[in-house]
């Protein structure tokens, strides 16, 4: 996760920031980032930081590493941090000063590391012991700030349809590349229990992109997926992601007096490497995009067409959001005006947080729009899940997969 975001979302004076052992401890501790000409940073700085002083424990070996934007939401966020007396920080042109208390709190550092570093033990491939590795199957990964428990219309839906369902739960707010790493080894084992198993793997949103990285990126493949389905899965980014959560926040409240409501579930954290990986230009899309699709998948996108807001309604609101524009700081303003330039938010080219555009996938075997928002992709909304329109097209595949097995 990026830890210079996690310090500003989550350090108060009374959380442990870690300690110099020292007789007499100091009573700040000073992070120093290294950033260069284009204000970037790398995240073994920060971890190599986070070890020395946090007392992390990160094996920057084994960690991936690469160039991150000092984007100016996360300056915001910063700033924001400081000005709630979180922290002191102080912009160089080639550095970047964190300074926060020298308190220990050490049930938040275990908290710390099992979320930010060891990967937690039930955090896996989870399913039924009547699991049957010659029936049909789907294995469901979920989104950004989602969990298992999101997916039991889904669930439901399978379970009528004749189909069982294995879950995997991951941190959702981590770097993208991890998670995919272990979906995959979780595939290799699967697959290693049970010879000759098939899966499809239906993931939603930012789920995709782990889908996509456990079966794309080199090395060992797992040869068990038949068949990616992808549901309103930024493939070419979102830029709803750039802004962070600041600005959702704000909007939300923005447009509390004008009776228009913006579900932001999935974008509630905001604050980790996953919302930098989904930027259109970050280097784990430019690196997802390069490895070319996987042998023997058959790859499936369904894109939501139903935004939060019509362009009638974005028109009708504009004159509400500038009279409480005029309260906020600079910053804020521009980024309020940035999110409601995203064409993410409108009804018929995004659903709400992916556009249309970015939620197809090139070269894909099948790719279907459905007038659905973001959330609805998944939750199956209305009526008996199971003849939901986003459901019936998984039904459909799984049917042609079944039927195509048996000849």
């Amino acid at each position: 996760m990026n830890r210079l975001l996690i310090m500003s979302a989550i350090l108060a004076p009374n959380i442990y920031v870690g300690g110099l052992i020292a007789e007499e401890p100091a009573a700040t501790i000073e992070l120093r980032i290294p950033l260069n000409a284009q204000g970037e940073y790398r995240l073994h700085d920060v971890y190599r930081e986070g070890n020395a002083k946090l007392g992390w424990n990160y094996p920057l070996d084994a960690m991936p590493d690469r160039k991150v934007s000092l984007h100016p939401g996360e300056r915001l966020a910063l700033a924001l941090a400081e000005q709630a007396g979180w922290m002191d920080v102080e912009f160089r042109e080639d550095l970047l000063l964190i300074r926060v208390a020298n308190t220990e709190n050490d049930e938040v550092r275990k908290q710390l590391n099992s979320l930010f570093f060891d990967w937690p033990s039930d955090k896996k491939l989870h399913w039924d012991a009547s699991f049957d590795p010659q029936a049909s199957t789907i294995v469901l990964v979920h989104g950004l700030e989602s969990q298992p428990s999101d997916f039991v219309r889904f669930q439901q839906a399978c379970e009528t349809a004749g189909i069982q369902c294995i879950v995997f739960d991951y941190p959702n707010d981590g770097p993208l590349l991890w998670s995919g790493m272990r979906l995959r080894e979780e595939l290799l084992a699967l697959e290693k229990r049970y010879p000759g198993v098939q899966l499809t793997i239906v993931a939603h949103s930012m789920g995709g992109l782990v889908a996509r990285a456990a079966i794309e990126m080199p090395g060992e493949r797992p040869q068990c997926v038949s068949d990616l389905i992808t549901l309103g899965t930024p493939h070419q980014g979102s830029a709803i992601a750039r802004l962070g959560k600041s600005g959702h926040e704000i909007l939300e409240i923005a447009l509390q007096p004008t009776g228009v409501v913006m579900p932001w579930r999935l974008l509630a954290d905001g604050r980790g490497e996953a919302v930098v990986d989904l930027r259109p230009e970050s280097e784990f899309l430019k690196q997802l995009n390069g490895y070319g699709r996987a042998a023997g998948v058959d790859y499936h996108a369904v894109a939501g067409t139903k935004g939060f807001l019509t362009q009638e309604e974005l028109r009708a609101v504009g004159p509400e959001i500038e009279k409480i524009l005029g309260s906020l700081s600079p910053s804020l303003q521009q980024t309020l005006r940035d999110l409601l330039k995203c064409p993410e938010l409108v009804d018929g080219s995004g659903d709400g947080v992916v556009t249309v555009e970015s939620g197809l996938l090139k070269n894909a075997k099948s790719q279907s729009k459905v007038y659905c928002n973001h959330l609805d992709l998944f939750d199956l909304t209305g009526g008996e899940p199971q003849d939901h329109a986003v459901f019936q097209i998984i039904k459909r595949i799984q049917m042609r997969r079944e039927a195509a097995d048996e000849e």
